[in-house]
């Protein structure tokens, strides 16, 4: 009798953190965060060809999130490398999205600025977002913890957020990609 408890256990269990990592549907604001350990919360916001983007229309991937201003001068040294990450790690499936948050004048970014953005900076597959400041939070309550500009959340192929940087640090972030996609080729062999 214990073995068919246990095994309804783990099925019940198993099913349930399926089905909400899986699904984006199932996870709301009161089940997923904007700290390190948190899945993400999913969003829709613009992207530079006009259509929406989705976070978790990306599962699967790991995701950088480039929180940036188009004013802001370290934001735009990010912007420099966003393109030559994600190639690097093309063939690992890691995506670099810049959430653009303001323009030049402190407004809600257009579409002409993120094709702006995306020409001055060579961006060819790395999608560039229309975002707002309702998108953060630094308490994480209700949005990404972003404390400076740029902010940057690297979320894992389970959409948990791994790691989260307030600033601009090129080798950190590739030191962090190399670990997250080192872990995934290890629990590939593993399984």
């Amino acid at each position: 009798m214990n073995k068919i408890k246990v095994f309804l256990v783990f099925l019940c269990i198993n099913f349930i953190s399926c089905s909400t990592a899986a699904n984006s549907s199932d996870i709301t604001w009161e089940e997923c965060g904007g700290n390190i350990g948190d899945h993400a919360c999913d969003f829709y916001l613009m992207d530079q060809t006009g259509e929406d983007w989705s976070l978790y229309g990306n599962y699967g991937s790991i995701i950088v999130l480039d929180f940036s201003a188009m004013w802001c001068g370290y934001c735009q040294k990010a912007a420099i490398v966003a393109q030559l990450i994600q190639d690097k790690y093309k063939d690992d499936n890691v995506i670099w999205v810049t959430i653009l948050l303001q323009n030049n004048y402190g407004q809600i970014p257009m579409l002409n600025d993120l094709l702006e953005w995306e020409k001055a900076f060579e961006m060819t597959s790395a999608p560039v977002l229309s975002g707002n400041m309702d998108i953060i939070d630094q308490t994480a309550q209700n949005g990404f913890n972003i404390r400076s500009w740029p902010g940057f959340v690297i979320i894992d192929r389970d959409m948990i957020i791994a790691y989260e940087l307030f600033g601009w640090n090129e080798m950190q972030i590739t030191m962090w990609l190399d670990q997250l996609v080192k872990k995934d080729n290890l629990d590939n062999r593993l399984e």
